[in-house]
């Protein structure tokens, strides 16, 4: 089932892990979703904590033209997670991403992607 509130889930989670490790960690909250041009399904965020949802580094691209659109990191970080998640009986419920580099939000929800 999934959170009623996923953002808030987040920042539950969050807290959690900060008394546990007394580290600042961002947390995500993914689940999949089917691509009407696809024949899968990919994992993306439903809910976040302690992160900026979008990539400010990504205003060019490769070609210094610039973006059309911005770049959902907590998507990709989701998606890349969901690569060892698993989509069947895995039974990985936790991926821990070191070395990223993202930007420390307390206040981002998941909505402020949303359409």
């Amino acid at each position: 089932m999934l959170p009623k509130d996923p953002d808030s889930s987040a920042r539950e989670i969050r807290s959690k892990l900060k008394k546990l490790t007394r580290n600042e960690l961002a947390v995500i909250i993914c689940d999949t979703f089917g691509n009407e041009f696809r024949n899968h399904s990919i994992s993306f965020a439903i809910g976040i904590a302690g992160i900026h949802p979008k990539a400010v580094r990504d205003t060019v691209d490769l070609y210094d033209k610039p973006k059309q659109t911005s770049t959902a990191q907590v998507d990709e970080i989701a998606a890349a997670a969901g690569m060892l998640i698993g989509q069947a009986n895995e039974g990985v419920p936790v991926v821990i991403v070191r070395g990223l580099d993202y930007t420390v939000s307390e206040n981002a929800s998941i909505k402020d992607i949303l359409l």
